[in-house]
């Protein structure tokens, strides 16, 4: 399940924190976590992006020129749509009318965190009289504080779609930072000084100005303290006017917007929140992750968090007077300071933990799984679409179906005479497919299968028989299904004129295109004309299975083999090859071609060559389909594997040489030229130059420690 987090964004704040403590959570279950930052300054964005960047979540910035862009919902809306996106969580009132405007129409759920309301002035009002009618139309609100859910509830929505979740945050990036007098040096502190701080937004919601005022009452009695006011916002002119007035002026420092919070809470002696009025802050929380001694206002869920004298110090918000009394009381004594602290730390581990935050939220979001029809990864199936049964695509398939089946069901529908059928699976096999006698009846079969209401998505395998896909394709696309596509060969290489319009419609009828190189995605793009951010690229994946035994033995010292494996097809070479032998002969008398494969034309050819050529005697062939079980002898008494291929999409046959350790020599077409690291697992030639296939195949069969560095 695809969720889109939502939120409008000028910094890196207690909301965006939540976000993404949310989204790393997430990424680690079946849910697929994206953050879709509003804003219309993406420079004030940097740490939220950075941070974002930092634990490989997936975000985007939708840029909003303006209170209100008619541009910006449109490009939301387009994301909703094109991703596939069941959920989209909104944090705060501008994303929540963004997130109703964007899913109007669309079969998506809506859920909104509401972090606070602020009715500070007429404009603030305005917001939040906006804000509550469009939750109405939400699916579920999640207040972050009781008293913030009852303030909800009292404005319209219904009791059952409010639920509370607190904040949560991930403790092991706090629980091990320590005091760092160079970071004091460097702002400009003494190490001898008393450290006060404060982190959060400059509004007025936030009370830094009855924190000055209560420090300008801490300094005489507590000379050498420092006060440090961490964030930005509106009413930073103001409060430094207010320092300059009370005479605190080289004592209160402003940072700013700081991207090492951790550490600046290391410094400090007392941690101070001042709020007006508070949702549940996050700054709050990191502070007691650190053992920091906390004096907080009484207001939002801070109650929740702060019992009064055991886990910190609760004052009345605006008190000046008891602010004072407590920052002097905490900082006095160090035995009380040193066991709040220990109670603070306890109390946040034990139950503002960012896990238990998620679990919240997972179990959210599963209920909507279950009202949408979307089970769960122990009932969601994914249908694997295989028609051979056997060769290069049934082995990689294997391999897929088998990873894929640790994360969800899996059904394999492949051929009725499955070539791995005496293989381990851990997925479902369905054989249905007889190449060329494949019944009618199979249609009914098929449509019952891919009718599941738990089968999400439906995947292609695409190397040839376009036609006949295309027609599977609409038959899945009939039942409303998502489709994927794997194109093992991006166009037919036969070249068939006709051909190339069903590789389109292929192209544009399904959800996704997988390949498994650039090059590739490059021709899907060019001859094509499909976006390319309907295409992914995923490399080929390895053929270990092949070897039971873990390690391939050593490259055969005694011999001087090279093996030309797979189909043989006028696009793979062979005959350049071939030629190119004659030279190698000259130079390695002993050098022997193992030719292995099945032809899809006239082999007589290459007969022909290899008897004009003088080559019967360094020449083996084998044509014919090779069981799976025989295929690891060949490549073992091989010293290197050759793709002197003319053109080519993607070759399984380097990802095999591999798997069972021995080096490639390929040509620089389509996808070979990605997969081959030229000197170090193999090289890479001109396609066509006999002379350069030569070279490099000799440089090999000579060097012995490099065919086996190779190799490895």
């Amino acid at each position: 399940m695809k969720i889109l987090h939502l939120i409008s964004s000028n910094g890196f704040y207690g909301a965006e924190n939540v976000v993404i403590e949310l989204s790393k959570k997430l990424n680690e279950t079946e849910f697929n976590p994206y953050i879709g930052i509003i804003t219309s300054n993406p420079c004030q964005n940097e740490s939220f992006t950075k941070a974002a960047g930092k634990f490989n979540l997936k975000f985007l910035v939708f840029n909003c020129r303006g209170k209100f862009d008619p541009k910006t919902i449109l490009e939301v809306r387009k994301f909703i749509r094109k991703n596939g996106i069941d959920i989209v969580h909104s944090h705060g009132y501008k994303s929540n009318f963004y997130c109703f405007l964007s899913t109007f129409g669309i079969r998506v759920k809506k859920i909104s965190t509401c972090h606070n309301w602020l009715s500070t002035n007429k404009k603030m009002r305005f917001y939040e009289n906006l804000d509550k009618w469009a939750l109405k139309k939400f699916d579920s609100v999640i207040s972050v504080s009781d008293s913030l859910r009852e303030e909800i509830i009292e404005s319209g929505l219904r009791r059952e779609l409010v639920t509370t979740i607190y904040n949560g945050i991930d403790i092991t990036h706090f629980d091990c930072m320590h005091k760092n007098n160079e970071l004091k040096k460097s702002l400009g502190i003494d190490i001898t000084q008393k450290v006060i701080g404060t982190v959060g937004r400059l509004t007025l919601e936030k009370g830094h100005i009855f924190l000055v005022k209560a420090f300008a009452k801490v300094v005489p009695e507590l000379p050498n303290t420092i006060l440090l006011i961490i964030g930005d916002g509106p009413l930073r002119k103001e409060l430094e006017n207010a320092v300059d007035t009370l005479g605190l002026k080289g004592k209160v420092k402003f940072l700013g917007i700081r991207n090492d919070i951790p550490n600046l809470l290391g410094i400090m002696d007392v941690f101070v929140l001042p709020s007006l009025d508070e949702g549940m802050p996050m700054a709050l929380l990191e502070a007691m992750a650190m053992k920091k001694p906390v004096v907080a206002s009484r207001t939002g869920a801070i109650a929740k968090v702060i019992e009064d004298k055991v886990t910190g110090l609760l004052v009345e918000p605006a008190e000046v007077e008891s602010l004072h009394k407590s920052i002097i009381y905490v900082l006095k004594d160090t035995k009380i300071s040193s066991v709040l602290s220990e109670k603070a730390y306890e109390k946040v581990k034990n139950e503002f933990s960012s896990t238990k935050m998620a679990q919240s939220y997972i179990s959210l979001y599963q209920k909507y799984c279950k009202e949408r029809g979307l089970s769960s990864p122990k009932n969601r199936k994914i249908i694997m679409v295989e028609i051979a049964g056997k060769g290069g695509i049934c082995h990689y398939t294997y391999n897929l179906s088998q990873e894929l089946s640790r994360y969800n069901k899996v059904v394999l529908v492949t051929g009725a005479n499955y070539e791995l059928i005496h293989k381990k699976k851990n997925f479902k096999l369905i054989g249905i497919f007889n190449r060329f006698n494949t019944g009618p009846l199979f249609i009914v079969s098929l449509a019952n299968i891919f009718r599941d209401r738990a089968v999400e998505i439906i995947h292609f395998q695409l190397s040839q028989y376009p036609a006949f896909v295309l027609a599977l394709v609409f038959l899945a696309k009939l039942m409303g299904k998502r489709i994927v596509i794997t194109s093992h060969n991006v166009e037919s290489h036969e070249k068939k004129v006709w051909e190339k319009s069903i590789y389109k419609c292929l192209y544009l009828l399904v959800d996704k295109i997988i390949v498994h190189s650039y090059s590739n995605c490059l021709d899907i793009t060019h001859k094509f004309k499909i976006d390319a951010q309907k295409i992914s690229t995923i490399p080929h994946g390895n053929y270990l299975f092949f070897n039971e035994e873990k390690l391939p033995p050593p490259v055969p010292q005694d011999r001087f083999n090279i093996l030309f494996f797979g189909y043989i097809r006028r696009y793979k070479g062979l005959i350049y090859l071939i030629k190119s032998l004659s030279l190698i002969k000259q130079r390695i008398p002993q050098v022997k071609l193992l030719i292995v494969g099945t032809p899809t034309q006239d082999f007589d050819d290459y007969q022909k060559e290899i008897k004009d050529l003088s080559l019967q005697d360094n020449v083996e062939i084998n044509l014919g389909y090779l069981p799976f079980e025989q295929v690891k002898n060949y490549f073992f008494c091989a010293n290197v594997i050759v793709l002197p291929y003319i053109e080519a999409s993607q070759s399984g046959i380097a990802q095999l040489a591999y798997g069972l350790g021995r080096p490639v020599v390929a040509t620089s077409v389509g996808g070979l030229q990605e997969v081959v690291e030229d000197g170090k697992s193999g090289f890479i030639v001109p396609p066509k130059d006999i002379n350069a296939l030569a070279e490099k195949i000799i440089t090999i069969l000579s060097d012995h420690k490099l065919q086996q560095r190779m190799g490895d």
